[in-house]
């Protein structure tokens, strides 16, 4: 395990404590019921709860398509968060990141987020970037990234603010 690694490790046992990092998985959804939890949280977390009702579509093909990786955040077997993660050279961008209402501000997004990095940085990944709506800049802000100026031919969808963290490359140590 690199210094990254332990790092991390540490920072997610402080993050959730210990007993709950046991609990926790990023999984990639497989069965049906795994996926109808996918898209639920998606649905009712960032589209129907900023009342964009009817518009969601469980069904693009991109979902399933070449180098992007849709998670379930799991804890104790309960889906509570999403990401789906678009990995384009050493580059992973986090689209449609959530964490279901009734659980959020119990330290899942930061769960969230550390098992992503792990993710990427497997992936030979050096840098995370998002698209992040503006009410979820500070979280953001919090984990690290870094708010970046654009080209306006280059914004993120609607307000979003386009948000960057370099991580440490695979094998690499940080101490």
């Amino acid at each position: 395990m690199t210094g990254c690694d332990r790092l991390g490790l540490r920072f997610l046992e402080w993050a959730v404590g210990t007993q709950q990092m046991e609990r926790l998985k990023l999984i990639t959804p497989t069965t049906n019921e795994e996926w109808d939890s996918y898209h639920r949280i998606r649905r009712e977390v960032l589209f129907e709860a900023r009342g964009h009702f009817g518009v969601y579509d469980p069904n693009r093909p991109d979902e399933k398509a070449p180098n992007k990786y849709p998670k379930l955040l799991v804890v104790s077997g309960e889906p509570v968060g999403v990401v789906r993660i678009d990995i384009d050279s050493r580059v992973a961008a986090l689209r449609r990141v959530a964490i279901r209402a009734d659980v959020q501000r119990l330290g899942h997004g930061r769960a969230l987020l550390n098992l992503v990095e792990q993710f990427a940085r497997e992936a030979g990944c050096t840098q995370l970037v998002s698209s992040v709506a503006p009410d979820a800049v500070g979280f953001y802000e919090r984990f690290g990234f870094v708010a970046e100026e654009r080209n306006v031919n280059e914004r993120g969808p609607g307000d979003s603010v386009f948000m960057t963290r370099p991580i440490d490359p695979v094998g690499e140590d940080s101490r």
